[in-house]
């Protein structure tokens, strides 16, 4: 009896169900934070926001695939803070590389000091 009842069940085809999208991650929620930390008073438009979350989004990846390619190098599977470092120091301008190095160092040591 239990064929009879699945074969009477219809199954919902592909084109019947609902895609779901992607997610897509932004740092726009970031930016404007920052933005309001630095000056309160400022705005910032739509159209500036799109811009400088997809540049922020382009940086992040460069720099995750950079790092990552470094630990494969080395035959780890895990990235490390060393391997952002040196993936910064490739990727970034060496004015803004020295700047964000130091930057990351100093919390690198902040965040094992609360530990």
């Amino acid at each position: 009896m239990s064929k009879t009842s699945s074969a009477t069940r219809k199954e919902a085809a592909p084109a019947d169900r609902k895609r779901s999208r992607r997610r897509r991650s932004s740092y726009a929620i970031y930016i404007y934070r920052l933005l309001k930390g630095l000056y309160q008073d400022a705005g910032i438009k739509a159209s500036s926001m799109r811009i400088l979350d997809d540049f922020v989004g382009d940086i992040v990846e460069r720099l995750s695939m950079e790092a990552a390619r470094l630990a494969r190098y080395d035959n780890r599977s895990t990235i490390t803070p060393r391997d952002v470092l040196s993936a910064s120091r490739l990727i970034l301008p060496p004015e803004l590389g020295k700047f964000a190095n130091s930057e990351a160092l100093r919390n690198i040591n902040k965040f094992n000091a609360t530990k």
